[in-house]
């Protein structure tokens, strides 16, 4: 089999003209593996720009070296150079600038910001994160770039590439950052805060099961690839719900599709919380409650695949529901005739067993 040989190739043109930059050769200074990686790209004038640009292929390099023997890190690195890319394309429309190394010179640094803003605004609409993104790039594409002049004793290279970054320190911040951080935080202020209903999440289990059952019988009674492929997709989706993982890029499946499907189907009252990423932030929301040790806590973080800070700071329960909760306590406490059980204590010093909560968050979610 032909090592280059796409994965999963796409159809049609697209497929055509995979096939034909896994027939170019590998570039001078380029490992095929990297090779393989990017020409598994959309082939698009994207592709192309990543392809033909030294210092993008020199990025590449670098972050295959850093992630490159974690496979799911490869739809990382390739969103990374897309992003370059689109700035080399989108960049080109509103200033005299064609390589990403012009994009680094100090002098073209006003440039670069009108680049960077105007390639966020493209025809999929303002994205309020890639002005973000690519700065981080292009900060790290001048360390890239003050390395190797090192290496090959430029010192005047070296000196612009750190020129560079105190102007990026300086003044990024200021010009582009402050929008994006601005626009990216009333986006989240205004969203809804959409976490699964308990009677939406028990309703998916129980069609799961039914269906796991019936695609099961199906198979034993017909052993056909459709009847494998249903039995598949339906198990996928129920280890993606029983562990509230993130699904892998190791199958020929997609995990959110899979629950996407089974959603739909399932007549829930509220689909569009059933998520697999809204179905982690229920898990961890949820745990909050249970008074977890610090170390339980650190282990259930580790579980969910993220670091405990990130954990207390982004899956939480928001103030208001946790108050919420605990005067609803109250309040039942009142109406049966225990008040006494709270004498003397705050609000916060409430503690809540994982019982009585399970039945409040219940009525309240």
């Amino acid at each position: 089999m032909c090592k280059f040989k796409p994965v999963n190739p796409k159809p049609g043109k697209t497929r055509v003209q995979a096939l034909c930059a896994f027939a170019e050769p590998t570039p001078a200074g380029v490992s095929e593996e990297l090779w393989k990686l990017v020409n598994n790209m959309n082939q698009d004038a994207v592709a192309h720009a990543v392809r033909s640009d030294w210092c993008i292929m020199e990025m590449g390099k670098h972050l295959y070296n850093k992630h490159g023997f974690e496979v799911d890190k490869h739809e990382y690195i390739r969103q990374k150079l897309r992003e370059l890319g689109r700035l080399c394309i989108r960049g080109g429309e509103v200033t005299n600038m064609k390589t990403i190394k012009e994009y680094v010179i100090p002098a073209n640094f006003m440039q670069t910001v009108d680049a960077v803003k105007h390639t966020a605004q493209g025809k999929k609409g303002n994205s309020k994160s890639l002005p973000l993104k690519l700065g981080h790039s292009l900060k790290r594409m001048s360390m890239l770039l003050e390395s190797d002049a090192i290496i090959k004793g430029d010192k005047d290279a070296a000196e612009e590439a750190r020129a560079f970054r105190s102007l990026y320190d300086a003044k990024w911040h200021e010009l582009v950052s402050v929008t994006s951080l601005k626009s990216l935080n009333e986006s989240k202020w205004n969203a809804p805060q959409l976490l699964p209903f308990t009677a939406d999440v028990q309703k998916l289990h129980n069609y799961l099961d039914e269906k796991q059952q019936q695609y099961q019988h199906d198979l034993k009674s017909e052993a056909s690839s459709h009847n494998w492929a249903t039995l598949a997709k339906v198990t996928l989706a129920q280890v993606i719900l029983f562990n509230r993982r993130r699904e892998g890029v190791m199958s020929h499946y997609r995990g959110s599709d899979c629950i996407r499907q089974f959603v739909q189907l399932c007549d829930v009252k509220n689909p569009l919380s059933l998520t697999s990423t809204r179905l982690r932030k229920h898990m961890a929301t949820l745990s909050k409650v249970l008074n977890l040790q610090e170390t339980e806590l650190d282990q259930l973080a580790d579980f969910m695949g993220h670091d405990i800070r990130v954990h207390r700071q982004f899956y939480r329960l928001p103030e208001g529901t946790l108050q919420l909760v605990k005067i609803s306590k109250i309040l039942m406490a009142m109406e049966q005739g225990r008040l006494a059980d709270f004498q003397g204590k705050s609000l916060e010093e409430i503690n809540i067993d994982p019982t009585g909560m399970w039945f409040l968050l219940k009525s309240i979610l």
